[in-house]
């Protein structure tokens, strides 16, 4: 993709504003070889279409480039009429690093996204769109570890959801805050085990839970 890169960036100016959203995306995936369109990207964060400008800011975030509004200048679209700018708002949350914790609970409550009936044009009919916006949600909260901890009873709720890609997300997200427990419980035996050669300490720790 590296040789084509230029005609992404030539893409940034489109007409049309899915265009150029995907066209930053596509842009903060590329790393260094995408550095000498930053400022085209930058220019971005003021077009005219939220979703636009929501790409911008993560795009460039990956490439090390955080405004210290950036967090909260997508939070204010997370309740946006339209779902496509909800869902991009949420995935911007969940990309924007530490200064977008304050935003989780606002993102939390799109867990319960109510149905949001609009045409889909690739089956021809109306079709509910709110199944994206909570997969969305369930990932940007999983991906702010501890942060997330309080909202994680209602990602747990969306295992059942009716929907299989919000439950795949519920569960990924769940997932990694398994992990991140369980290697901080490994890496607390350990420092244990360094302090106390003889397991006494965790003999006790043992018979204290099986005491329960």
């Amino acid at each position: 993709a590296k040789p084509h890169l230029g005609a992404v960036a030539g893409c940034l100016s489109d007409d049309d504003s899915d265009v150029r959203a995907a066209a930053c995306d596509t842009l903060g995936k590329h790393g260094e070889a995408a550095e000498q369109y930053l400022d085209a990207i930058s220019d971005c964060v003021k077009d005219a279409e939220p979703r636009v400008q929501i790409a911008a800011r993560v795009a460039l975030q990956k490439h090390g480039k955080v405004g210290e509004g950036d967090a909260e200048a997508s939070a204010q679209y997370l309740e946006h009429k339209d779902w496509e700018t909800r869902r991009a708002a949420c995935h911007a949350i969940g990309s924007l690093g530490q200064a977008a914790v304050p935003h989780l609970a606002a993102v939390a409550k799109h867990l319960s996204e109510p149905p949001c009936i609009a045409y889909d044009a690739r089956c021809g009919d109306n079709a509910d769109f709110a199944p994206r916006v909570r997969a969305a949600a369930c990932e940007a909260l999983g991906r702010h570890g501890e942060a997330a901890e309080p909202h994680l009873g209602g990602v747990a709720l969306l295992l059942q959801d009716s929907d299989p890609t919000v439950r795949k997300a519920a569960y990924e997200a769940l997932q990694g805050h398994i992990e991140a427990r369980r290697q901080a419980v490994v890496a607390a035996v350990e420092a244990i085990r360094a302090y106390d050669p003889y397991g006494s300490i965790l003999k006790l720790l043992d018979e204290m839970s099986l005491a329960r």
